[in-house]
């Protein structure tokens, strides 16, 4: 499965000038002070599974040099481990991310 979602705006106060309009568009998103676009994957296999997100953040708030935040990439991988010795399965489990925001 592959999910991508991008919001973007080209003018900073646009969403909050619409706020308080009678009708409610999916397109709206619930946030209108941070942007946020990403994209997501999901593999699913009968021995392990794995999904990995890549995703940005935009403060609207914020100074155009400081607006975005980056988590390149998280990941979450399991995977069944049969081990003779032992009765039951075992799991391996992996996960982790980076802030990119965090590095600068």
């Amino acid at each position: 499965n592959l999910k991508i979602t991008l919001q973007k705006i080209t003018m900073d106060t646009y969403l909050k000038v619409f706020q308080n309009n009678l009708f409610d568009s999916p397109l709206m998103p619930k946030n209108k002070d941070v942007m946020v676009s990403n994209i997501n994957f999901d593999l699913s296999h009968e021995n392990y599974d794995f999904s990995t997100e890549f995703k940005v953040f935009e403060n609207l708030g914020k100074k155009h040099s400081d607006r975005y935040q980056f988590v390149l990439p998280s990941y979450n991988f399991s995977k069944n481990l049969n081990i003779k010795n032992f009765d039951q399965f075992k799991i391996l489990l992996l996960n982790g991310k980076t802030n990119l925001s965090e590095l600068l």
